[in-house]
């Protein structure tokens, strides 16, 4: 399982910032040595910017520690292997 990180069409330059800075701050997975986690934007985002793993998403109160421990939290739980 791996995360995504949503920019929606109305996210500000700041919010931008954080979605990649937070990208930044996540450690390599160290079974997988990459982050189990992407960056992308998403036209039909209702809200400016978005974390999601699996059925989970995260809109509101977004930091960089708070979408680092998501990632670290809820990456690689999920049937399918993104190792290869």
């Amino acid at each position: 399982g791996g995360i995504v990180l949503l920019i929606g069409n109305t996210a500000s330059d700041a919010q931008v910032k954080l979605i990649h800075d937070a990208f930044a701050a996540i450690p390599d997975d160290t079974e997988c040595h990459h982050k189990r986690s992407v960056v992308t934007a998403d036209p039909k985002l209702e809200a400016p910017i978005a974390v999601v793993a699996a059925d989970t998403v995260l809109e509101h109160g977004l930091s960089i520690d708070v979408i680092k421990q998501f990632a670290l939290t809820c990456r690689n739980h999920a049937p399918e292997d993104i190792c290869y």
